[in-house]
């Protein structure tokens, strides 16, 4: 998987607080730094915080006060994880708040750390985004006072200001051990963040995508909040929430206009309630006696049940219910009223996936509280967040149809009655999830995907109803009365009652059916001298076989030799705008491994390696930080140098087989032994004439594939070297 970090909108911090602590007494953050994709931390963009820890360098929170756990927990409370429990990655696994409690406490950086991930799981949580935490580790700074705290980063500039608020709320209940009083900043400062989440908040579906793409190294990245890019190059795929790129814009009009979606829907024969467009109130009741009573009155075309009245029984009924219909400003259909339960079943590439009972919500009298007492206690149900079930909202069609059932908001129903507040159980209504999945006659699931194919429609959410799902329509009735082009999937993943199913995995595998089938390959030549002249001939030799190559140099970006207009400032992220031209179909990059260690790989892997011109005498620090970044990165091969002493003792780990050596004679000692053990090898010769050069890729024992290279015939070593390099990174990946 390449780099998942989202480049979700990039606006500055709005959070900063102006109460500095004189005389260092309180921790201060010196600096941030980002380091993306694969870094000498983690796999994942990480963000690294200094922190000066001021007089508090040399305590622990428990020479803090007795008191101080509880005042911690006040500001910092455990941020529970929402998905199912049966999710593997539920977030940092930490003892933190237990170690609290003891005794002996803990050390103050662990304690700002914990801070700054609970602040960030709750914007994480108010983003929409699914993902947790999963690294976090505390490092010793340069000196006693100083600590570098280090963290995954889901949204690089969020974690920097959930940072920013969680240390200035760390020092405020730090002093209020010296007797100040809580002062109010934090929780102002918290809000003001907790309300620019709100502003980057992404949708429920993309959210349920985001985190599946994580799940199965599926490399993404955000176009819009409800917009991914998911793979690279040519590769790529789009979708909008759950509606793919391949989705045609006929399909997505036909599944919006209600009336032309039923109209293909008789056409095919398939069951759907009878129907009629109108375009006044005297048509109505035309319609209305014509289909018989009651009936549904509905917007030509609308989302999550707005403008819909159903049961209309009478003309008298008719005027308020085309009013409301009308309002959706798209026309009006009276439609035959279907009896049954409402069901939610989602086809995924033509083959049904899953299906939900959606159930109106209902409250309980207690003979004490009115409907709208019972209701807000409805909506104080933890899961009604608006990612997993929708609130509750007192909309006209509510009160319409409590004053259907001879209610109003201010009724108290009597103890134990039940009274549904929804005519249907819409979930973004706030009806309730029920998985049904296992229950659906094949007949049922039959008439969903021919119901989806007879759309256009790769997804598709189809609303079905019935009186019993587990039972053929064709035996006791059931119709399709809607075919969703961009059906919701959290319901799937949270329902109420029954199985979880991620509809995001099954979409996705859908699109690409080998999660690796989404990356192009990508081919890194790190050093020093010569990393770009490796490049350069990778870039020419898969140029020859007819590929479309992205080049990535400290110069500049290529696509098949045309420089692309990439800002100076921009380079660094050079490899990242390769791998998003709709054309690539691999890249070649020349990366320092100093620049490596200290700003990350850009990417979390690779296809495979080549390590140039490494000089055991010019290694320094950030060379040795820059490849164990590229030993955790790289899922392919290593091309050495079989004389480079520096890079084959880092290697001495990797085994064998994913070692290509460069040398000039097979007959070597140590490239014959290197082959013995599995290894493998690129060396050079001249042909039997001795008018040309060629390279042969030698493994196990054989030669794998030889070339002529008569251009190099009278070539400088360093050059043909560099050649040799090249050959092997392009016969080592899937290229080959």
């Amino acid at each position: 998987m390449h780099d998942a970090t989202p480049d979700l909108l990039s606006a500055p911090p709005d959070v900063r607080f102006t109460d500095a602590e004189a005389g260092g007494s309180f921790p201060r953050i010196i600096r941030s730094s980002l380091l993306r994709g694969c870094n000498v931390y983690h796999t994942s963009s990480v963000l690294s915080l200094k922190v000066d820890l001021g007089g508090l360098a040399q305590l622990r929170t428990s020479d803090l006060g007795p008191d101080f756990p509880l005042r911690f927990n006040s500001y910092f409370p455990v941020v529970p994880p929402i998905l199912p429990p049966s999710s593997s990655d539920q977030g940092v696994s930490s003892e933190y708040r237990s170690k609290l409690l003891s005794p002996a406490g803990v050390e103050i950086g662990e304690a700002l750390l914990e801070a700054i991930i609970s602040v960030e799981a709750t914007i994480l949580r108010t983003m929409f985004f699914l993902d947790r935490v999963q690294f976090a580790s505390v490092i010793p700074g340069s000196d006693d006072h100083e600590v570098i705290l280090v963290w995954e980063t889901l949204d690089p500039e969020m974690s920097r200001s959930s940072a920013e608020v969680a240390v200035a709320g760390f020092v405020e209940i730090s002093r209020q051990n010296a007797g100040h009083s809580r002062s109010g900043e934090y929780e102002l400062a918290l809000l003001k963040l907790t309300q620019r989440a709100e502003r980057r908040r992404i949708s429920s579906s993309t959210a349920v995508l985001k985190r599946a793409a994580s799940r199965l190294g599926i490399p993404f990245e955000f176009i819009t909040r409800r917009q991914l890019r998911l793979g690279h190059g040519v590769c790529q795929q789009r979708c909008l929430s759950t509606m793919g790129g391949s989705t045609s814009y006929s399909a997505v009009l036909m599944s919006l206009d209600k009336h032309v979606s039923n109209l293909q829907l008789t056409q095919l024969s398939l069951p759907v309630p009878r129907q009629f467009k109108v375009a006044n109130i005297a048509e109505a009741v035309a319609a209305l006696e014509r289909i018989g009573r009651p009936v549904v009155v509905k917007p030509v075309q609308g989302n999550q049940g707005r403008g819909i009245t159903i049961g209309v029984k009478n003309p008298q009924e008719i005027d308020a219910a085309f009013q409301l219909a009308a309002s959706e400003e798209h026309g009006v259909l009276i439609e035959e009223l279907v009896l049954g339960k409402d069901y939610r079943l989602t086809v995924v590439g033509g083959k049904f996936a899953a299906a939900l009972l959606c159930v109106p919500p209902q409250i309980r009298g207690d003979g004490v509280r009115t409907i709208r007492q019972l209701i807000d206690e409805l909506n104080a149900e933890p899961d009604r967040d608006k990612l997993r079930f929708s609130p509750i909202t007192f909309d006209d069609e509510l009160r319409d149809h409590l004053d259907s059932l001879g209610y109003g908001l201010d009724s108290i129903p009597a103890p134990g009655q039940l009274i549904a507040v929804r005519a249907t159980g819409h979930v973004s209504r706030g009806g309730i999830p029920i998985d049904v999945t296992d229950l659906v006659h094949p007949d049922n699931r039959k008439v969903s995907e021919e119901a989806a194919r007879a759309m256009g429609l790769e997804i598709a959410g189809v609303d079905f109803v019935s009186p019993d799902i587990s039972r053929s329509y064709r035996e006791i009735g059931g119709r399709i009365v809607e075919v969703n082009s961009r059906p919701g999937v959290g319901m799937h993943l949270w329902p109420r009652e029954g199985t979880s199913r991620d509809m995001g995995v099954a979409i996705l595998r859908h699109m690409f059916p080998d999660p690796a089938s989404a990356c192009v390959p990508f081919l890194l030549v790190a050093g020093d001298r010569g990393r770009g002249s490796v490049a350069r001939f990778v870039d020419g030799m898969l140029r020859a076989k007819g590929l479309t190559v992205g080049l990535s140099l400290k110069q500049g970006a290529y696509i098949n030799g045309r420089s692309l207009d990439v800002p100076e400032d921009k380079l660094q992220h050079a490899p990242n705008i390769l791998l998003r031209q709709p054309l690539t179909q691999a890249v070649a990059a020349a990366v320092s491994l100093r620049h490596v260690a200290k700003h990350g790989l850009g990417l979390q892997k690779c296809d495979a390696v080549s390590l140039v011109s490494l000089d055991s005498e010019k290694i320094s620090d950030e060379y040795e930080k820059g490849l164990a970044v590229l030993l955790k990165a790289n899922r392919g091969r290593f091309i050495v140098s079989s004389k480079n002493r520096f890079a084959r003792q880092a290697l001495s780990s990797v085994d064998r087989s994913r070692i290509v050596l460069i040398a000039a004679d097979s007959r070597d000692p140590e490239v014959s032994d290197h082959l013995a053990i599995g290894g493998a090898a690129v060396v050079r010769r001249w042909s039997n004439d001795m008018t040309g050069l060629q390279f042969a890729f030698v493994e196990a024992g054989e030669e794998v594939v030889s070339t002529q290279m008569p251009s190099l015939s009278g070539a400088r070593q360093q050059h043909i070297e560099a050649a040799m390099h090249a050959f092997a990174l392009t016969h080592t990946t899937q290229l080959s």
